[in-house]
């Protein structure tokens, strides 16, 4: 892992980007019908290297919403 000049690690760049989804076609099940979503998208960088990863919501996960995704992902790194 690359450091500073101070010796300790260079820090990772988070970047959270929530993006409207229009599903081509609408799902519809026995729960009611769904067009589209509003995701997550995260991207870590560090020292020119990048990896995007993406967060659905759903009822599954305990997070309804992008932004319920991004809060548990910043709780977590604040935790670790």
């Amino acid at each position: 892992m690359a450091q500073s000049s101070s010796g300790r690690e260079a820090p990772l760049n988070i970047e959270y980007q929530h993006v409207a989804l229009k599903k081509r076609y609408p799902l519809r099940i026995s729960r009611g019908e769904s067009a589209g979503s509003v995701n997550l998208f995260v991207t870590v960088s560090r020292d020119g290297v990048s990896g995007i990863g993406e967060g659905a919501p759903g009822g599954l996960t305990g997070a309804d919403t992008a932004q319920a995704c991004e809060d548990q992902i910043r709780d977590f790194l604040n935790t670790h």
